[in-house]
């Protein structure tokens, strides 16, 4: 049986607020902890450790969403940006943001949103030794040397002539002697997805995308590329059911 997660619901308009409380009710394992329009009640609630995930408007008076996010942000509460403004969906790097939901939103796409930040709040409890399967054997390309990649903290990949540059959660880069193609074939897991003739990326890194770009927590932008737009979109649709 899921863990019921506390929600915090924080928008200055009350019609949004009650919408989304009406989704947070019909989806299993989470509660509503708070619905309010003051962000010193949601800071205050989310400094006492009264909720697991935040969903909070952007533009508000005050406070905006992304100045309280970024208070939280040692806490590790997971925030869902909710807003009408989507060049505000790239806003949330530096905080610990998780998805964005375009006003007005759907059901479905909230329960989405928020299955995010379960794995968000997952993975930071269990951050140990990773077990041997989440590491692949690749080779270098200055050094006769192979080196032991750790697929879950790669952000992307990009082909570099004929050999590929793998880009960390760190912000470690790292030369391979092997195409992109080649590369994608060793490393061989569900959630690295070419997205371009010249990208591929961890689907967990995404923060947010529209049709011509993935906007990654890293601050990167990746392209979609048409001949590869349909499969992706295919992908994302199937995570989601």
């Amino acid at each position: 049986m899921k863990e019921i997660l506390q929600i915090g619901l924080l928008d200055d308009e009350e019609r949004p607020r009650s919408m989304l409380a009406t989704f947070v009710a019909g989806i299993a394992g989470y509660n509503t902890a708070f619905s309010t329009d003051d962000p010193y009640f949601a800071l205050k609630e989310a400094l006492g450790r009264r909720i697991d995930i935040l969903i909070t408007d952007i533009a508000m008076p005050d406070m905006t969403g992304l100045q309280l996010s970024k208070e939280i942000k040692n806490l590790d509460i997971p925030v869902i940006l909710y807003s009408v403004h989507e060049q505000f969906a790239v806003d949330g790097y530096g905080i610990n943001t998780v998805y964005f939901l375009r006003k007005p939103t759907k059901l479905q796409e909230v329960a989405y949103a928020l299955d995010n930040a379960r794995i968000f709040i997952s993975r930071l409890r269990n951050r140990t030794v990773p077990p041997l399967e989440d590491f692949v054997m690749l080779k270098l390309l200055k050094y006769s040397k192979c080196f032991m990649l750790l697929t879950s903290e790669v952000d992307y990949l990009e082909q570099n002539n004929i050999d590929t540059k793998v880009t960390m959660d760190s912000g470690d880069e790292i030369e391979l002697r092997s195409s992109l193609k080649n590369t994608l074939n060793q490393i061989n897991r569900p959630f690295i997805i070419r997205v371009h003739r010249s990208y591929a990326l961890n689907y967990y890194k995404i923060k947010a995308m529209d049709q011509a770009y993935c906007y990654m927590r890293s601050g990167k932008q990746i392209p979609i590329g048409n001949e590869y737009r349909k499969d992706f979109m295919e992908f994302l649709r199937s995570r989601r059911r």
